[in-house]
């Protein structure tokens, strides 16, 4: 399944894109909600991956690790 980028977030999409267990999460700024997102992902048994830009790879594999999720969710640019 895919999500345009324009179309609201009303809390209930695992992602924006869903490729069998594997969960894409494209953004331009990681943040807490994105955190949350994957942590649920993890917790569902799927795999989340986060696609960013080379400037913000370093500040989303931060957050993973704040929140004790370091090593569970690949990051690429």
């Amino acid at each position: 399944a895919r999500h345009g980028a324009s179309v609201k977030d009303d809390g209930r999409r695992t992602g924006d894109f869903e490729i069998g267990d594997t969960i894409i999460h494209v953004t331009t700024m990681p943040g807490q909600l994105l955190v949350e997102k994957c942590k649920a992902n993890v917790q569902a048994g799927l795999r989340p991956i986060i696609v960013t830009g080379s400037d913000r790879v370093i500040l989303a594999r931060t957050l993973m690790s704040d929140s004790g999720f370091e090593g569970r969710i690949d990051v690429f640019d």
